[in-house]
């Protein structure tokens, strides 16, 4: 109760000139040592209060300081509240016992949800009072990521970005001593065998990594890039997520609207950037790839500067050219991370700057005529990717080849290249419906519908489980009018492909497509596509008729009233046809079995389409599909 009443009156005499600076330095002291206390709730309470009483402005570098020269910068600011937390964090083993007792907040437990805590930090340990002022307080600050993004990148963390905001201050409060006392300790507790201890320690660097303060780039070059080349090269995948979390929180836009880049973006992003040794394990380059992904997705598209979108560039040609990897979990990653730098790319060309000027005062055209080649690529290289897997004897010929490979070590042959290639495109269709920037990639989207379609059943089980994935997601996608005439002719094409297994999986396509595109397809689009399944009720694949009499009997409840009334009419037509020659005992009708289903079907249709109802057509249809079964 102390801690709670001493906080609230501190804040509420901030604005007053008589609160003297010591005061406001010794409150801050308080709750700097309760970070050790072994009371859960006087760390939550004291987490709250220093993220809202550090302000750490004495030692950070404006806007306008980084753009001089970072040798200039010497001066010594420190604040008597820098002072006197400085003197509490030169006691001996301070940061030591602090972080031991931070860690005991990431309590690590099988299946269990970062969402479930939120980004407070185990706030079960706190009294309701205190999760109050907590929850106040921290609904005023702004919102960390900046970007939130749906990709399961990482997968779940437990990387409290309070946690990270309070090194970041003490920083900016004190100065490079902060850097310099907690190197060791930060080095001990990213090599922590112990989840919880990697997790402080990547909260820590993160703080760090985003102070922007006078001798960071000093220390950077000194001891943090080592530290962070290290963390990338460590083959242990537990803790990926925190440091995942850690390198975005440090790349992440500063300001009140995060457009201000931080002081070390580049020098972060160009350390993942360099290439690993050959011996790296596979969970390390995927580390490699994730890291990538949550940074890039931290930038902001439209205000990238010429370096920003240079680097792009280059890391756009390595993933293109490392999409069939052998490793299914790199190709996952490879994919992901493509996702974002496509988005990011054509964020830029849609909102940024046509051209940029670089330091020394040059013009950049930033848009080559070639600047589409990535795009073209991937749609037409799935199209043929497809059609060389579904011409392929998938069943003697690549499972063969798989066994072989795992046998004797033999190199990929170009039918398994091709399979793989597959699999990472259809992770990045995944990705990019997943990360709320589809819209800027539907051109791609739409230009690898007829692989997501064709290849829903092969005998390659991994490859068919990210088509059916990829199709879950697309089914639901409306596509904007410029688009639409490609979607349609793509699957206007599928419909009549030789694979009935390719036509079963258009059907259940346009089952859904045409639920959510049917009041903005012209007239003449909704004629072909019911001309294409009406043709199918006569397949000879029973099971394709059958599925496309299901999908017809779905259009007519909620589609053109006029196609309907048609196609009821015609049914009926055909049916009293039939009917005539069966009474004709002496002729023969020459009605094929596919004919006389495909007509059973038709009417069968216009009967579910109107299940609670009895119209003309449901009485004929009935009187017929009987007539049929006793003949």
């Amino acid at each position: 109760m102390a801690n709670r009443v001493l906080l609230l009156l501190t804040l509420a005499s901030r604005s007053d000139s008589q609160l003297s600076a010591k005061i406001l330095g010794e409150t801050a002291g308080h709750f700097l040592r309760n970070l050790k206390s072994q009371l859960p709730q006087s760390r939550m309470l004291a987490i709250s209060a220093l993220n809202t009483l550090l302000e750490g402005a004495p030692h950070e570098i404006s806007s306008q300081e980084q753009q001089l020269c970072y040798d200039d910068l010497k001066e010594n600011k420190e604040s008597s509240v820098g002072r006197i937390l400085n003197q509490i964090l030169r006691e001996e083993g301070f940061f030591n016992e602090t972080l031991n007792s931070l860690s005991h907040v990431h309590i690590i437990a099988d299946g269990e949800s970062s969402a479930s805590k939120g980004d407070r930090g185990a706030s079960s340990f706190q009294s309701p009072a205190d999760k109050a002022i907590t929850f106040f307080y921290f609904d005023f600050l702004a919102s960390w990521p900046r970007t939130p993004s749906r990709i399961s990148l990482v997968g779940k963390n437990t990387f409290y970005s309070n946690f990270a905001r309070i090194f970041k201050r003490l920083v900016q409060e004190c100065g490079t001593p902060v850097l310099d006392a907690l190197q060791d300790i930060l080095k001990e507790f990213s090599s922590a065998k112990e989840r919880s201890k990697q997790c402080v320690a990547a909260e820590v660097m993160a703080g760090m990594l985003h102070s922007d303060i006078n001798g960071l780039l000093e220390a950077w070059d000194n001891w943090m890039m080592l530290q962070l080349q290290k963390i990338m090269v460590t083959p242990s995948a537990e803790s990926t997520p925190e440091w995942a979390a850690c390198i975005r929180y440090a790349v992440t836009g500063k300001g009140k609207y995060g457009m201000q880049i931080p002081l070390l973006r580049q020098r972060i992003l160009d350390c993942l950037a360099r290439p690993l040794p050959q011996t790296m394990t596979s969970n390390v380059v995927a580390k490699r790839y994730s890291f990538l992904s949550v940074a890039l997705i931290e930038i902001c598209p439209p205000r990238m500067p010429i370096a920003e979108v240079r680097y792009h560039d280059k890391l756009l040609e390595e993933l293109l050219d490392k999409m069939s990897h052998p490793s299914a979990q790199v190709r996952e990653s490879i994919a992901m991370t493509l996702a974002v730098v496509c988005s990011n790319k054509r964020l830029f060309a849609t909102l940024g700057h046509r051209c940029l000027r670089d330091a020394e005062g040059d013009i950049n055209m930033v848009e080559s005529p070639q600047k589409e080649n990535w795009a073209k690529f991937l749609t037409v290289r799935a199209s043929e990717l497809a059609r060389n897997i579904q011409n392929a004897k998938q069943s003697d010929k690549i499972d063969s080849m798989v066994d072989l490979i795992h046998e004797i070590g033999f190199a990929s042959s170009e039918d398994e290249t091709d399979v793989k290639m597959m699999e990472t495109m259809f992770h990045f269709i995944i990705s990019s419906l997943k990360s709320g920037r589809s819209s800027v990639l539907l051109d791609i989207v739409v230009g690898l519908i007829y692989p997501v379609i064709s290849l829903q059943e092969t005998s390659n089980k991994d490859l068919s489980t990210l088509a059916k994935a990829a199709f879950g997601l697309l089914k639901w996608r409306i596509l904007p009018r410029p688009l639409l005439e490609n979607a349609v002719s793509v699957i206007l094409s599928s419909v009549n492909d030789p694979n009935w297994r390719t036509r079963s999986a258009a059907l259940t396509y346009l089952y859904t497509f045409m639920y959510r595109h049917t009041f903005i397809l012209s007239a003449s689009e909704k004629l072909q596509i019911w001309k294409s399944i009406e043709k199918l009720l006569v397949d000879n694949q029973v099971e394709i008729r059958e599925h496309a009499a299901r999908v017809l009997a779905s259009l007519m409840k909620g589609g053109d009233e006029d196609l309907s009334r048609t196609f009821r009419d015609q049914s009926f037509a055909e049916a009293q046809s039939i009917l005539r020659k069966q009474k004709q005992r002496n002729l023969v009708s020459g009605q094929s079995i596919a004919s006389t289903h495909g007509a059973v079907l038709a009417l069968a249709a216009s009967v579910l389409s109107v299940p609670y109802d009895m119209p003309s057509c449901r009485k004929i249809g009935i009187s017929f599909i009987v007539s049929v079964m006793l003949n």
